[in-house]
């Protein structure tokens, strides 16, 4: 699915933009960095869950921006304005990596935490910082609030998954013409 360019939220494309800017900002090496290579050497930023056994999965870690939920509501007496919510969940997926050596004992990169962790940051970081808290706002993504929803790991195949989710919401009355 290709994301839109960022730009100011309209009311027909409530959906679509409010998405574009939260993942085009999250998908800018500068603000969010990938620990393991770079924005230009390796996909790494989803608008769903990638299939972790395809060809082009790049691997661990990785982020996905989801689709925005909506709620429209508290409508004007004349039905011109609306407040409208958006709501938008961030996941950020890490594992450790491991191998196998001939002699049968484990190598590799176990970071997986320490790349949560780092990427977290940088989320938080990038959400909250002035100027890109400016540019929502020029885009008509008011009233910013940020959560870490959830913090979990699991054990899959001998491979530890880390993942944690952040919930940004935003509101403003709009028209609806």
């Amino acid at each position: 699915m290709a994301v839109e360019s960022s730009a100011e939220i309209s009311y027909d494309k409530l959906l679509r933009l409010s998405h574009a800017n939260i993942y085009n900002m999250i998908n800018t090496a500068a603000n969010v960095d990938d620990p393991v290579g770079t924005a230009t050497t390796r996909k790494w930023v989803y608008v769903r869950q990638p299939r972790l056994n395809s060809r082009n999965f790049a691997g661990y870690p990785y982020i996905i921006v989801n689709m925005p939920r909506i709620n429209i509501g508290d409508r004007t007496l004349d039905s011109n304005s609306a407040m409208i919510e958006w709501e938008i969940i961030i996941e950020v997926w890490s594992a450790d990596r491991y191998s196998t050596t001939t002699y049968g004992d484990t190598a590799g990169d176990p970071k997986g935490a320490e790349y949560l962790q780092s990427i977290s940051d940088s989320v938080i970081s990038t959400l909250t910082n002035a100027t890109n808290q400016t540019t929502m706002r020029s885009y008509g993504m008011y009233n910013i609030d940020l959560s870490a929803e959830t913090n979990d790991y699991t054990n899959e195949n001998g491979e530890m998954i880390f993942n944690r989710d952040f919930r940004i919401t935003f509101n403003r009355r709009m028209g609806l013409n």
